[in-house]
């Protein structure tokens, strides 16, 4: 059932727009997150090496189970 409908005039246009405004949304989107995780990581970094600073032994995180 699976027929080639005539598609109406500009369809393709409109949809190639809708199509590049979703991907630069996208595109900032990632940039945000991005832009936000490098901060974050940035501050846990400050936290420890203050905490190191101080005299005090950073937590030291394991992944997996406790030895």
């Amino acid at each position: 059932m699976s027929e080639n409908l005539p598609t109406p005039s500009g369809f393709e246009q409109t949809y190639e727009r809708i199509r590049s405004v979703l991907s630069e949304a996208r595109a900032r989107a990632y940039r945000a997150i991005n832009t936000a995780m490098v901060a974050a990581y940035w501050e846990i970094g400050r936290v420890i090496v203050e905490q190191e600073q101080q005299g005090q032994e950073a937590r030291r995180i394991r992944p997996g189970p406790p030895c």
